[in-house]
């Protein structure tokens, strides 16, 4: 996927016409150091973790590996800001 089609994602998503979340209640963003050696690795362990623990809960989870090199895009950090904000 580019990174025109997730910012038209982005724009559809805002218009109601799309979900890239799929209208999941949870949204589990994975980040680690930027330049870490492990952090693709130490990220992967994590979530996999996360989604058996889902598992053996009886909830569903599915991975959507999109973030990781869009972290420099503003369009993108635009959207994910006000996800991020705490009160």
């Amino acid at each position: 996927m580019t990174a025109a089609s997730i910012q038209n994602s982005i724009r559809l998503s805002r218009r109601g016409n799309y979900a890239f979340d799929y209208h999941a209640p949870i949204l589990i963003v994975v980040a680690n150091r930027k330049g870490y050696p492990n952090a693709v690795a130490d990220s992967a362990c994590a979530l996999q973790n996360m989604m058996l623990e889902a598992e053996s809960l009886g909830i569903g989870s599915c991975w959507i590996n999109q973030l990781h090199w869009l972290d420099e895009n503003a369009s993108i950090r635009d959207f994910l800001k006000p996800l991020f904000q705490t009160e």
